[in-house]
């Protein structure tokens, strides 16, 4: 029985109106922490905002890439214009909750998060690496998103724009060991 079967809401746990930015006082503090706990609902706190993520059930476990995968959107998120010392663009908050999304509906509830890498005209890309795979998402807008995977060791490969191809994805992801 797979992770949906069993009914964890991550689709749910992660939908736009569950993610979203909240009014944080100071702007001069850094990414302070990302925390959970039984007793109230992940958050993580940032310069400009608060990012809370609502549950329906504040007891429910939360997938092993949630957290991780938050905090290394909300540090891009963080970074200043030209931020690779040349002029390169503040990365898009949509772009980070597309990503979020995209994360929800393609990974198990065990699933390695992935490397989250900026990219210099504010999009990003999601990308897991092992001795076998090479698997990459490209966030170019939430109405633009590509894909690259490829298994190193016997040639095949996908890739190409995400649209309509989620499940090609997700078999592939399935490939990637557990957390």
């Amino acid at each position: 029985m797979n992770d949906r079967e069993q009914g964890y809401p991550e689709a749910a746990l992660l939908s736009t109106s569950s993610i979203r930015p909240v009014p944080y006082p100071d702007e001069s503090v850094e990414t302070i922490a990302v925390f959970a706990s039984p007793a109230a609902r992940p958050q993580v706190l940032c310069g400009r905002a608060k990012w809370t993520i609502s549950a329906p059930n504040s007891t429910q476990r939360l997938p092993s890439w949630l957290l991780p995968s938050v905090k290394a959107l909300v540090g891009i998120l963080n970074l200043p214009p030209g931020w690779n010392s040349h002029s390169a663009k503040r990365i898009a908050p949509q772009n980070a909750i597309t990503a979020l999304g995209l994360l929800a509906r393609l990974l198990d509830f065990q699933a390695v998060p992935p490397t989250v890498v900026p990219r210099a005209q504010g999009n990003l890309q999601l990308e897991w690496h092992t001795a076998q795979l090479d698997i990459e998402i490209y966030i170019d807008s939430p109405d633009s998103v590509r894909f690259f995977a490829g298994d190193v060791t016997n040639g095949p490969i996908a890739e190409g724009s995400l649209s309509g191809r989620e499940e090609e994805l997700r078999a592939w992801l399935k490939q990637l060991p557990s957390d």
